[in-house]
């Protein structure tokens, strides 16, 4: 299987995902939720019918439930208001985790590449799995094994899309941080120096994935708040029009 096939294989998988992820609104399971201390929080608070979330913490012997967030049941009402104010979630879910398969698969192969050139160039395999002088074949096995890992992670239904990204961005980072190591070996020959500029640019890889990830879902969810908001205010009690009711209230006080 060559790269561009592998390339192919991975942003496929992680599109499916996507798609397969686009119904989902909010947290799964069956109540919203919502942290103490958070907007989401506080727009489920507020809500009629929202409950406390406990945890239970023991200090020294003495156990206290504390509240930790407040939960509200889903509903068909709210998961349409909700996926109204979300039209291009699935667009920047979808565009996120592509491109950490894009980076994952990228760095997997340029890992492969490297480390081909550098055992031609007269280096020394370091992993013990593969021996000190692989032959290509062992190379290809390896390479075509992480790739198979890395999709079964992605089509792992226990794992969260969030989840998910984090694992491409891990792999992501690993595996180009490992291509930059092998490079500066090329370059430069051993020593400590290889090994600070793989973990250099395996960490820069790293953060700027998972950046992006981020931006992604803090769009999502900004926007998943603003249905929340509306959601809540369709709850509340509605006024007749032309009717003061506080006036009304206060006149029948003072009778």
């Amino acid at each position: 299987m060559t790269f561009a096939q592998i390339t192919k294989k991975l942003i496929i998988s992680t599109s499916f995902l996507c798609a397969a992820a686009h119904a989902a609104v909010l947290n799964p399971g069956p109540y919203v939720y919502g942290k103490v201390g958070s907007e989401r929080g506080e727009i489920i608070r507020n809500m009629p019918g929202a409950k406390p979330a406990y945890r239970l913490q023991c200090n020294q012997g003495q156990c206290e439930k504390r509240v930790i967030g407040y939960i509200y049941r889903r509903n068909d009402h709210l998961e349409a208001v909700v996926s109204s104010y979300l039209p291009d979630a699935h667009n920047a879910k979808s565009e996120a985790l592509i491109q950490a398969a894009r980076s994952a698969s990228l760095g997997l192969a340029a890992d492969g590449a490297s480390t081909a050139a550098g055992l031609a160039a007269g280096a020394t395999e370091l992993n013990p799995l593969l021996g000190a002088s692989p032959d290509p074949v062992s190379l290809i096995a390896v390479g075509l094994l992480r790739q198979r890992l890395l999709s079964s992670a992605l089509n792992d239904p226990r794992l969260s899309a969030e989840q998910k990204a984090k694992t491409l961005c891990t792999n992501a980072g690993l595996a180009t941080g490992a291509a930059a190591n092998n490079i500066a070996v090329l370059a430069a020959g051993g020593g400590v120096l290889p090994i600070i500029v793989g973990l250099i640019v395996g960490h820069a890889q790293h953060e700027s994935c998972m950046a992006k990830v981020h931006e992604a879902q803090a769009w999502i969810e900004a926007r998943e708040n603003q249905g929340l908001r509306a959601y809540a205010a369709s709850l509340a009690p509605q006024k007749p029009d032309g009717i003061d009711l506080a006036a009304s209230d206060q006149s029948a006080i003072q009778l």
